[in-house]
C-alpha cells in the first residue's frame, strides 16, 4: 500500500483533489491532502497528476516498496488558453553541447511566453539523460520542463525505464493545467 500527503511547498497548506497515480491506480487527495494507493506489484513511482515548477518535486521513487510518500509542490500555474513549446531529439551528449541551440530556445521562451516545455524523447543514452537534467530544468528556462521517453532512452539492464525515472519520474504520466488534461506517454 502506498499512501502519503501532498502539500503546497510555498504555503504548507495540504492540496485538496489532486490525483496520485502508482501508474495503475488512481487515488484523489482529501480536505488534509492525504491520499492512498492499494499498490501494485510493478509500481516504481508514485506521481501527483498536477504540472510543477521544479523537475523532480512531483514524483517518488518507490520500486515497489510499500510505504509513506509525501510530496512538497509548487504547482504551475498557466491561463486558461496557454500555449507549450515541443522539442525532440536533441541528443546531447553533454551540457556543453546544449549551448548550440539552448540558446535559440531560451530566445522562444522569452520572445512567446508559454507554460511549458514538452521534451518527447531522444535525450539520448545516460549522457544525454544527466546532460538534459542540468541544462534545462525551470531554473534554466524559467517554465516547466517534462520529458518523455525515446527509443534512444532505454539505456539500462535492470530494465529499460530505470535511468529515465531517476532523473525524470515515471514513463507514463498526465497533469492538468488550465482546462487540459495532458496525457505523455513513452514515444
Amino acid at each position: 500500500m502506498y499512501s502519503g500527503h501532498v502539500y503546497n511547498k510555498v504555503t504548507n497548506e495540504p492540496i485538496v483533489g489532486l490525483r496520485v497515480s502508482d501508474g495503475l491506480n488512481i487515488a484523489v487527495t482529501d480536505a488534509d491532502g492525504a491520499f492512498s494507493l492499494p499498490g501494485w506489484e510493478r509500481a516504481h513511482v508514485i506521481a501527483v497528476q498536477c504540472l510543477t515548477n521544479a523537475h523532480d518535486d512531483w514524483y517518488a521513487l518507490t520500486d515497489g516498496h510499500a510505504g509513506e510518500y509525501n510530496f512538497y509542490i509548487t504547482p504551475a500555474e498557466a491561463p486558461t488558453d496557454h500555449r507549450f513549446f515541443h522539442i525532440s531529439d536533441s541528443e546531447i551528449e553533454n551540457v556543453e553541447e546544449a549551448g548550440i541551440w539552448l540558446p535559440f530556445v531560451k530566445k522562444q521562451i522569452t520572445e512567446h511566453p508559454a507554460a511549458f516545455l514538452m521534451h518527447t524523447g531522444d535525450i539520448c543514452r545516460i549522457e544525454g539523460l544527466e546532460s538534459h537534467y542540468i541544462a534545462m530544468n525551470y531554473d534554466v528556462l524559467g517554465i516547466p520542463v517534462r520529458y518523455c521517453l525515446g527509443n534512444h532512452d532505454y539505456v539500462d539492464d535492470r530494465y529499460g525505464d530505470y535511468s529515465f525515472e531517476r532523473y525524470y519520474g515515471p514513463t507514463w504520466y498526465s497533469f492538468d493545467l488550465g482546462n487540459t488534461h495532458y496525457i505523455v506517454l513513452p514515444m
